[in-house]
């Protein structure tokens, strides 16, 4: 069984690496790391993106609880996509260009295949648990 406080390290060093932070970096930190999360939230696999919400909601808590990222607090601003290409597409360059963030999560496959091309060229890590496609391998 794989416990959230896991998840929750695991969470935090993929943002880290995402954000440049190390021990020896030299830049002033932000009040807050902002990170996006495309999930399901409405239609018929809404249930999904459901859970995963409560899954990044506990990961956020323990991080945020433990001090946050070298001191710096983490907040989740949540888009729906829809499982669908256009809402994916829409909401990640929202994430991006109004909500500066330096981190998402993808759930679905033909939102990963969609705003892949867009994470890579803004330089946006984006972390994919949900999205299954053959296509996402290579």
């Amino acid at each position: 069984m794989f416990h959230h406080k896991g998840l929750a390290a695991i969470f935090a060093l993929l943002l880290s690496v995402s954000l440049g932070v190390w021990p020896t970096g030299t830049a002033a930190a932000p009040d807050v790391y902002k990170f996006g999360a495309v999930l399901i939230l409405s239609g018929g696999s809404a249930i999904v993106g459901e859970h995963m919400q409560k899954g990044v909601e506990c990961a956020v808590s323990d991080i945020n609880g433990a001090g946050g990222i070298q001191g710096v607090p983490i907040k989740v601003i949540y888009e729906d996509g829809r499982a669908r290409a256009q809402e994916s597409v829409d909401a990640i360059n929202k994430l991006i260009s109004v909500d500066k963030i330096a981190a998402t999560i993808m759930v679905s496959s033909p939102g990963v295949l969609a705003t892949a091309p867009i994470a890579t060229r803004e330089h946006i890590l984006m972390m994919n648990p949900g999205g299954q496609s053959p296509a996402l391998i290579g």
